[in-house]
């Protein structure tokens, strides 16, 4: 640690102990760092980072995991202070605001004083816009069918409003599964106490949606992309290309992902295109390792091609295996509202892999977030 970032964390602690909380424990070895306090017996864990970059959303999902494993040791943790003097991403921030299990508190750290984030001039920066004055859009698209753009559109979209952006639902598939399955409306339990409401549209109504007050729109697109609407393959800023990790997602070297990428660009040869495995299993067998390579050396020389192309490495983000994914379409059996539910008292899934996914199309693309 350096004698600057010494200083900062004196203060820091200084100005805890001067509100009368006494040190339990400092620097743990399970939590570099980080300080145990308590106060009139209740204990808050106070996380000090003094780096040279925004708190990310991995920093932030890590430390709420070993929060369990510090309470085993020093008893029941009532509070989090979170303390950094380069801010706090889009997705950690919104990650840390839906957080149910015990108030997290952020704050930014000058020259000159500690302030509470979003507080004065320390509000997060925006989240995903094409430019000031108009709709991003962003397509789920690949030529090949079966391998969940529908469930990637409506936990995207999600994810997005859970970063209080205004989100619309475009559903261009004809055959309208994303129609069916929410009845023109996604719920979101972001947290208890919280519901937010996503609009689906499709090519019928597209007017309304067009004229809304949107933020962002997420595209169910078909797999045949001329059964799409050119008008809106044109608007597109960013692609997500889902593939799966076998031989039939890969498909002879990353031919499916080609293919759908050359497809894109016979209309709309400016957008920003990541491909990403979805479904994604551990598998620590040879045969596993080798279709990681696979995917990866395939994908390496398509995006050698296409300097706005990238393959997200399954080691970076991946959206994983999850009975969660399945629960927002049982509305289509049991008459319940169309629900992507992100609250979970333990770990979420696919909360976990949306945030870091949009995080990680943030940082590579530099979009505003």
């Amino acid at each position: 640690m350096s004698r600057f970032n010494e200083i900062l964390t004196y203060r820091i602690i200084s100005h805890f102990i001067s509100q009368s909380f006494a040190i339990m424990a400092s620097d743990m070895e399970r939590l570099k760092d980080a300080h145990i306090l308590s106060k009139e017996g209740k204990r808050i864990l106070l996380w000090i980072k003094i780096q040279d970059h925004p708190i990310s959303f991995l920093q932030i999902r890590n430390l709420f995991e070993r929060i369990f494993q510090l309470e085993v040791v020093y008893g029941r943790i009532d509070g989090i202070y979170i303390v950094t003097n380069r801010g706090y991403s889009p997705s950690s921030y919104s990650f840390s605001r839906l957080y149910e299990n015990r108030t997290v508190n952020l704050y930014l750290v000058t020259a000159s004083k500690l302030v509470k984030f979003g507080e004065e001039n320390s509000k997060p920066i925006e989240l995903i816009a094409g430019d000031q004055n108009n709709k991003t859009y962003i397509g789920i698209f690949t030529c090949k069918g079966g391998v969940g753009k529908t469930t990637i559109a409506a936990h995207f979209a999600a994810t997005l409003a859970c970063h209080s952006r205004k989100v619309a639902l475009l559903d261009l598939d004809p055959e309208q599964n994303l129609s069916k399955v929410t009845k023109k409306r996604l719920h979101v339990e972001a947290k208890k106490g919280e519901k937010l409401s996503i609009p689906v549209f499709n090519h019928q109504n597209i007017k309304p949606l067009e004229d809304g007050d949107y933020d962002v729109v997420v595209c169910d697109f078909s797999p045949a992309l001329e059964r799409n609407l050119k008008s809106v393959v044109e608007k597109l800023n960013y692609v997500l290309m889902p593939t799966t990790l076998n031989p039939l997602g890969l498909n002879s070297g990353g031919k499916v992902i080609k293919n759908s990428i050359d497809e894109i660009r016979t209309i709309n040869k400016e957008c920003r295109i990541f491909s990403f495995i979805n479904g994604y299993q551990e598998d620590k067998t040879k045969r596993g390792a080798m279709l990681k390579e696979i995917y990866v050396n395939s994908l390496q020389n398509i995006a050698s091609d296409d300097e706005k192309f990238e393959f997200v490495k399954p080691q970076d983000v991946c959206v994983r295996y999850s009975v969660l994914l399945y629960y927002w379409g049982m509305s289509m059996y049991d008459d319940t509202p169309s629900t992507v539910v992100f609250r979970s008292s333990s770990s979420c899934y696919p909360k976990e892999d949306y945030f870091a996914l949009c995080e990680y199309i943030q940082r590579s693309s530099m979009l505003r977030m």
